[in-house]
């Protein structure tokens, strides 16, 4: 059903199937790569975009410049640009832009959320609309947006052979005071012990 796309690949049972139907003002799918049946079947304007796997963004209708690689990777994405999901069912829910999941179900249940970034297994798993965030790990999750979390719910240790960093410059600053909180502020603080309940954050976050 091609009409007008031009410098476009596809390999695979109905690839591509729809490249250049249904837009209203341009029908020019161009220089995109599907390799998988039904791999971006539904395209119509989306341009510069690979999709390699069984329905691997499937859905694509208006998606620009994403790469797709694994069965049912983006496979809802309609519009959304610039993302990267590699893995099964990576970003299968996608709408928005940005985004990069690496690992078999990373991110497979974002919907609104943009300019996030999951490798691991089950990385950020089931963020609907978080933004800015970033999960590394397998099972890795946050439950916010411009949160970063390393490790998954089991993990028992972070470290490594240098002291973490926090960027600071005094060549970037302006209006420095002297202004240090003292005792009468240490006085007032409470402090805690506390067990992490493991069954409790697995649940919040919806994973095993």
């Amino acid at each position: 059903n091609n009409i007008e796309g031009s410098s476009n690949i596809a390999i695979g049972d109905s690839a591509l199937w729809r490249n250049g139907i249904g837009a209203t003002i341009s029908i020019e799918g161009i220089q995109n790569v599907a390799v998988g049946g039904k791999a971006m079947f539904t395209n119509s304007t989306g341009y510069r975009n690979v999709a390699l796997g069984h329905e691997a963004s499937y859905s694509s209708w208006d998606g620009r410049m994403n790469t797709a690689v694994g069965y049912e990777s983006l496979s809802d994405n309609k519009v959304g640009d610039n993302n990267v999901a590699i893995g099964f069912r990576a970003l299968e829910r996608n709408f928005q832009d940005n985004n990069t999941a690496i690992g078999s179900n990373a991110m497979q249940w974002n919907v609104y959320g943009d300019h996030n970034t999951a490798i691991g297994a089950y990385a950020m798993y089931s963020s609907l609309n978080y933004d800015f965030s970033i999960a590394i790990g397998s099972g890795s999750s946050i439950s916010a947006s411009n949160m970063t979390r390393i490790g998954g719910s089991s993990m028992l240790s972070i470290g490594g052979y240098a002291s973490w960093s926090n960027v600071s410059d005094a060549r970037f600053k302006e209006n420095v005071t002297e202004n240090v909180i003292g005792l009468d502020f240490i006085e007032k603080l409470r402090p805690v012990t506390y067990q992490l309940n493991m069954d409790a954050i697995a649940s919040f976050n919806q994973m095993p």
